[in-house]
């Protein structure tokens, strides 16, 4: 795998969750399973944006807790809204 920066990492995968029409955390999931890469190198890759639409998806199917601490430190946006 070549060096990526953050920026890039993470356009690729919004790019990829866009083209499989799936949410960004099964396209990172599938990322890293296609190309033999730990989830956990992967997270770190991640910038604030593309964590925030995690968050925002994974609030939506009740996977994180919804108190305004974590809303705050994430940024929380309804995961449609997130651009």
């Amino acid at each position: 795998m070549e060096f990526m920066t953050t920026a890039k990492f993470s356009r690729m995968i919004e790019k990829y969750a866009n083209e499989l029409n799936v949410p960004v955390m099964d396209a990172i999931v599938h990322y890293c399973y296609k190309n033999e890469i730990e989830i956990e190198s992967a997270a770190k890759m991640c910038n604030s944006k593309l964590k925030k639409q995690i968050y925002a998806e994974a609030y939506q199917i009740s996977m994180v807790k919804g108190d305004e601490e974590i809303k705050l430190k994430y940024g929380y946006v309804e995961a449609n809204t997130v651009s």
